[in-house]
């Protein structure tokens, strides 16, 4: 491999990393920041996480003597091709038009200039602020690749027209009475399309999509909770162990696996284990302030944690399989996900606060609450992969759900003695904002 193409690696790896990209974007934009300055730019609510993907940024960021990050040659090569491709990135919906319109970008394909494209969608809705929010860009809507498409009654004619460019290869399209005529002009492809109030001629696909999605999610659940046991079998043949120490008591856990196998649960006594089959990269460092950072690339680690309460655990995973057991609970719970799989049980918790940005991958989440006062939430951010998030609340609680995204298919199950709580002193509150690929959470009673 050339050194330009190695040095093009370290840049696209850096890269695909949201809040790395943002940091970048960031010191590229505005030239020296203080520590507090990123953590306010890239609205970080927390030091662990922003020193976590700082570290990641060796080579790229420089810490000036007087204390202030700025970019690297290296890092400045990574911003101008950031801001390259942004120069290329076309919003994807409404949400996405409105950062647009406020310096801000997501990447997704690029079609042309004077279009945009929504695709690759479970479904979709086409509504008046979606097509002026178009229209007022200067731009025509191009969709292709949706199972079902529904127009919404508030939408004009001519406000239609002169924005829609195509709606093509869709399974399902339903539009209101008055717009049938010119949808079918604008329609290719379009396997059914059901006017008004009508039925559809064929069953809705949501069922069958969360059915093929959920024994999906099961098969391959079950696949890597059998698979790891057997990897760990073969890993003990022909692995060597290249580190071992002890872990002091720590109150936070930052875990980043780039392939490979890792394992965290909590026992008597604190120590971690690194093993090499093949070759591979780790980096272990016990931080002042209780925490642990563990970063794992293609290696196989155990780390046995102290039997305390934690306070944060912070998981960046791309790739490979994690398997985390907490019984003692954690306050506050972090996962950024591209790949692989991630399975995490937990119990005792409390007001705790999840989030989960998915973007591919399989993600679980078995979840354990104990009886507390307060509020204990739930975000999550997905464009891809699988969820499952299967919770227990003790009687009483108040479970409030709020929904949003434009993509992808989410099932939720809520105990019908769950349903009937109306006012609570304690609140089980989930965001949920999906773009694309598949959440089934469910909850119910202790």
């Amino acid at each position: 491999m050339s050194e330009e193409s190695e040095e093009m690696g370290k840049i696209f790896e850096v890269l695909s990393h949201r809040i790395r990209r943002g940091i970048i974007r960031i010191l590229g934009e505005k030239g020296k920041r203080s520590f507090t300055d990123l953590m306010r730019d890239i609205n970080i609510d927390d030091t662990g996480t922003l020193t976590f993907h700082l570290k990641k940024l060796v080579g790229f960021i420089t810490k000036t003597p007087d204390g202030y990050y700025e970019l690297t040659d290296l890092g400045l090569k990574a911003y101008n091709l950031l801001k390259t491709s942004q120069q290329l990135v076309l919003p994807n919906n409404v949400e996405n038009v409105k950062r647009e319109e406020e310096g801000a970008s997501k990447e997704t394909e690029y079609v042309k200039p004077d279009l945009i494209i929504l695709q690759d969608r479970i479904s979709l809705t086409i509504d008046r602020e979606l097509l002026e929010k178009v229209k007022a860009m200067g731009k025509r809507l191009l969709i292709t690749d949706v199972i079902k498409v529904e127009v919404s009654e508030d939408v004009d004619p001519k406000l239609f027209n002169e924005v829609v460019e195509s709606i093509q290869d869709v399974v399902t399209l339903k539009v209101p009475k008055h717009l049938e005529t010119l949808v079918h002009l604008k329609a290719r492809d379009v396997l059914n399309i059901v006017s008004g109030k009508e039925a559809a001629l064929i069953p809705p696909l949501t069922s069958v999509i969360s059915s093929a999605i959920e024994a999906m999610t099961s098969v391959v659940t079950r696949m890597i909770t059998s698979l790891a046991p057997r990897m760990h079998m073969k890993l003990n043949r022909g692995r060597e162990l290249i580190y071992s120490g002890a872990i002091p008591s720590i109150k936070v856990l930052a875990l980043e696996v780039v392939g490979g196998y890792a394992k965290v649960y909590q026992g008597d006594s604190g120590r971690i284990e690194v093993y090499r089959r093949d070759s591979c990269d780790f980096d272990v460092e016990v931080k002042e302030g209780g925490e642990l950072e563990v970063s794992l690339n293609g290696c196989e680690a155990h780390v046995a944690l102290p039997s305390t309460k934690l306070e944060k655990v912070l998981t960046d995973v791309n790739g490979g399989v994690v398997e985390m057991e907490i019984p003692s609970g954690v306050n506050t719970l972090k996962l950024d996900v591209e790949g692989g799989m991630t399975r995490i049980r937990s119990e005792k918790l409390s007001e705790t606060n999840i989030s989960a940005d998915v973007n591919g991958g399989v993600v679980e989440l078995q979840l354990r609450y104990t009886e507390f006062k307060g509020i204990a939430r739930i975000a999550t951010e997905m464009s891809g992969g699988l969820l499952k998030i299967e919770a227990s609340v003790p009687q009483n609680t108040l479970v409030n759900v709020i929904q949003k995204g434009v993509g992808g298919y989410t099932d939720i199950e809520i105990d019908e003695k769950l349903k009937a709580v109306k006012q609570s002193e304690r609140i089980a509150y989930i965001d949920l904002e999906i773009d694309g690929g598949y959440a089934k959470i469910s909850f119910k009673t202790v």
